[in-house]
């Protein structure tokens, strides 16, 4: 009805209503407010360029969160920077027999071994 009477735009009710779905949706609080801070100015380039507006609102954001870096990662990390050897665990999880080794980024990747001397020498009396 608010379409019909020139209210809102078309693209303008579909980011409305994505942004109320994804409001339910996401359970941390803290998500959620960003989710809803980043559906207005989406809103606001849906009135003022209909889909277009909503595409580029979008890919601002994609590009924003692909240049981001989170405990030293990338935080799209394999798909930004491409790694097709860590994508065994993105979309699909193989099995974890097929998970023979850890992702090259990965803490436990360049952990170095560490020697267990105190283990190893009996001189110390046991507890």
């Amino acid at each position: 009805a608010m379409v019909e009477a020139g209210i809102v735009s078309y693209g303008g009710l579909i980011v409305v209503a994505l942004t109320s779905v994804s409001s339910f949706v996401q359970p941390n609080l803290e998500m959620s407010s960003s989710i809803r801070i980043l559906g207005f100015p989406l809103m606001l380039l849906a009135a003022i360029f209909g889909f277009f507006g909503i595409v580029v609102g979008v890919l601002f954001v994609l590009i924003h969160l692909s240049r981001l870096i989170s405990f030293g990662f990338p935080y799209f990390s394999p798909f930004v920077p491409l790694n097709m050897e860590n994508f065994k665990d993105t979309i699909i999880r193989v099995p974890s027999w097929m998970m023979y080794k850890h992702s090259k980024n990965s803490s436990h990747y360049k952990q170095e071994k560490r020697s267990r001397k105190w283990k190893l020498d009996e001189s110390e009396e046991p507890y």
